[in-house]
Formats: C-alpha cells, structure tokens, sequence
C-alpha cells in the first residue's frame, strides 16, 4: 500500500505537467499502468474479503483517469 501512495502521488504531480509540453504524457501513462498493476496484484493477493471491493473500484477509477487523460491530451489507442 505504501508503494501504491507514492506511486499515485507521482502521478499526481505528473498530472500537473501534462499540459506545460514537457513530455509529462508518457510519464504520466507509465505510472498509471504501474498503479494499475500495484493495484491488480493487491487485488488477486488480497486475504481480506471485504478489501476486494475497494480494489476493483480503484482500478475502475484508475482507467476513468486514463481515458482522461487520453482525451485531454489527445491521443489514443
């Protein structure tokens, strides 16, 4: 959990960079992908029942911020 903290925490601060042309978008997807596999991996290893609710939600979240982002800067798969 601490590893996810700092990982969104970056992503946070990536987030207001993305529109300075600094090349923050790449950043910004690279750690969103490395939040999303922090989160996937507490997910599928969790032995709290109860937290796997959470986690789905997080990662539902995670991709709204992607899809975002994607379209605030205007690219795309």
């Amino acid at each position: 959990m601490a590893a996810l903290a700092e990982t969104l925490t970056a992503a946070r601060a990536s987030l207001d960079l993305v529109d300075d042309g600094s090349g923050a978008i790449a950043e910004i997807f690279a750690e969103l992908e490395d939040a999303g596999a922090q989160l996937g991996s507490l997910q599928i290893g969790c032995c709290a029942p109860a937290r796997l609710p959470l986690y789905a939600d997080m990662l539902k979240d995670l991709t709204e911020v992607q899809l975002t982002v994607s379209q605030s800067a205007g690219v795309g798969h």
